[in-house]
């Protein structure tokens, strides 16, 4: 057996460990934030955002990582971590939204630019990569990065 017939054998080998077949990857988008409450303590603001994939089976979003910055310095204004609580359809998009609460010693304006980014952990479909998964070897990720406007 030469080299190259060692290198297609472990690429099926890899491909079956894999779930089988080889999925794309999903992609994540802001799409825009909205005023959810103001108080004295704070702001709070919920980032909206788009995923979308091609793959004929669905994915599961499982935990999103984020944070909200202001665009001008760089200053971090919130920085969290939650349940992503979303699928993404067959072939298809699912809006979701996270939560952000800005201090109000922040002094955030309306109208000013922020970055909103962070990262999606998501499921890949099948057995193999569902059991990577839950036992943490390979969590797979999509990130996102935008520059929106403060509501």
């Amino acid at each position: 057996m030469g080299c190259r017939s060692v290198v297609v054998a472990a690429a099926g080998v890899a491909g079956v460990a894999m779930g089988g077949c080889f999925h794309a990857r999903p992609t994540v988008d802001v799409v825009s934030t909205r005023a959810d409450g103001l108080s004295a303590a704070g702001q709070r603001i919920v980032v909206v955002l788009e995923g979308r994939h091609t793959n004929e089976e669905e994915f599961p979003l499982e935990r999103a990582r984020y944070r909200v910055e202001r665009a001008s310095d760089g200053a971090v204004l919130f920085e969290g971590e939650r349940l992503a609580e979303a699928v993404l359809p067959p072939a298809g998009v699912q809006r979701f939204e996270l939560p952000a609460a800005i201090p109000a010693e922040a002094g955030l304006m309306s109208g000013e630019p922020l970055v909103v980014s962070g990262t999606v952990t998501y499921e890949v479909p099948g057995t193999i990569a569902e059991l990577l998964f839950d036992t943490r070897v390979r969590r797979p990720k999509a990130r996102f990065v935008a520059e929106v406007v403060a509501p």
